[in-house]
């Protein structure tokens, strides 16, 4: 009796320590990720959260992999936060693009020395900026996205599993990054583009009007009609918006373009075979 509850303790503990490093990776996610980040999930409502979907994965591994020690301990603790800086850096790529945008509109217009305290992150953002940002957050949590999320966050473990220390197929995280990086200037410009031509409609248009009618002074109209304008084009193009980046948001598009990167790259990328997890033996 005394070495069963001997042996159960032992084992309760080594199912800590890894739910501890499993959970790296989904800690330092939503440190990064804006719906999780800042206010949105505080203290112990995150860490809780951290801790029970973390506990899935680490009931999921072998009990091999609690032999680790040592600088190899560290460089896996390392590894994880790094894979969860990854994945945080490319599941919020949108909404740094939405608050991108409202903060280049309100530049454009005129308007983005009017900083506004956003409670959320506590840092100074322009108004529309914050209006976009916590409108795609919205969207976000009302589509089901943290579903999503969940689902690339264990499917990472398939191609960068616990105990190694190379992705299975091996340039697959610098790929990752640069298609990441260069999607997140794309989609800034192609949802900025429409309120662009539209102020620069709206400059020409004053522009001519005042070489007309100089008496008029229409040059001090620039700055509020381009800001009305911008607003009623909101108003009329906030659904269009949703739509189209609704994959996005959602992070659909996002498991699509890891699932089809690991996919064309393959286990032939030279890693080292991964110690497989109960599920996989």
């Amino acid at each position: 009796m005394d070495i069963t509850v001997h042996e159960m303790g032992r084992e309760a503990i080594q199912l800590l320590i890894m739910t501890g490093l499993c959970s790296i990776r989904l800690a330092v996610l939503f440190i990064i990720f804006p719906p999780t980040a800042g206010d949105y999930l505080q203290g112990l409502v995150r860490n809780g959260i951290v801790i029970v979907w973390s506990f899935f994965i680490a009931v999921s591994q072998s009990p091999d992999q609690l032999l680790m020690h040592g600088a190899v301990l560290v460089l896996i603790c390392l590894k994880e936060a790094l894979i969860g800086l990854v994945l945080g850096y490319a599941a919020g790529a949108v909404f740094w693009v939405a608050q991108s945008v409202g903060s280049y509109v309100d530049e454009l217009n005129g308007y983005n020395n009017v900083q506004s305290s956003n409670p959320s992150y506590g840092e100074q953002t322009s108004i529309l900026g914050t209006l976009l940002g916590q409108c795609a957050i919205v969207v976000f949590w009302g589509l089901g996205g943290m579903i999503v999320l969940l689902g690339i966050l264990y499917d990472s473990y398939r191609w960068w599993p616990l105990a190694s220390l190379s992705p299975a197929p091996a340039a697959m995280l610098g790929d990752f990054v640069l298609r990441q990086t260069d999607s997140m200037m794309l989609m800034l410009a192609k949802m900025a583009m429409p309120f662009m031509v539209l102020l620069v409609i709206i400059d020409l248009a004053i522009g001519m009007a005042a070489r007309v009618a100089a008496k008029l002074e229409l040059q001090t109209l620039g700055q509020p009609l381009k800001g009305a304008f911008a607003l009623v084009a909101l108003a009329m193009l906030v659904a269009t918006f949703v739509d189209q980046v609704k994959d996005q948001i959602t992070l659909a598009e996002l498991r699509e373009q890891i699932s089809a990167l690991g996919l064309r790259e393959g286990p032939a990328g030279g890693a080292a075979t991964p110690l497989q997890g109960r599920g996989d033996r």
